[in-house]
């Protein structure tokens, strides 16, 4: 496991704490679909961001 692989993993569970349907939740899932390059990441950031725009 890679320095990386540990910080990707202490991201996601930081980004598990996180009350949804925020906007800190929407940018904290954003990074992670940048870091990861997962686009599940980026679809949750969307969805919550369309929510939180309506």
């Amino acid at each position: 496991m890679t320095g990386y692989d540990t910080s990707l993993q202490r991201a996601m569970a930081g980004a598990g704490e996180l009350r949804a349907g925020t906007w800190e939740s929407v940018e904290a899932l954003a990074l992670l679909a940048i870091e990861s390059r997962d686009k599940t990441f980026l679809q949750s950031a969307q969805d919550a961001a369309r929510s939180l725009k309506g």
